[in-house]
């Protein structure tokens, strides 16, 4: 499996989701602005520096906890 990064990559090019290009099964259905808002999440990611990486899954991690969802 390639790094996230490229797999999202190809998963763009080909119009499928990575969950595809690993299991080769289709996702199951999503709220398609979700899909738009991860896809558009992963991309502001991949452009940031790595300590702003960080800080934004550190981020990430607070809103899980709080909402519940371990």
């Amino acid at each position: 499996m390639p790094p996230a990064d490229i797999a999202v990559k190809i998963a763009n090019a080909l119009g499928v989701t990575v969950e595809f290009l690993v299991t080769g099964q289709k996702a199951k259905k999503q709220n398609r602005l979700f899909d738009t808002n991860v896809r558009s999440t992963i991309q502001i990611l991949l452009e940031l520096g790595e300590k702003d990486a960080e800080t934004m899954l550190g981020i990430a991690k607070v809103l899980k906890k709080q909402s519940g969802k371990n």
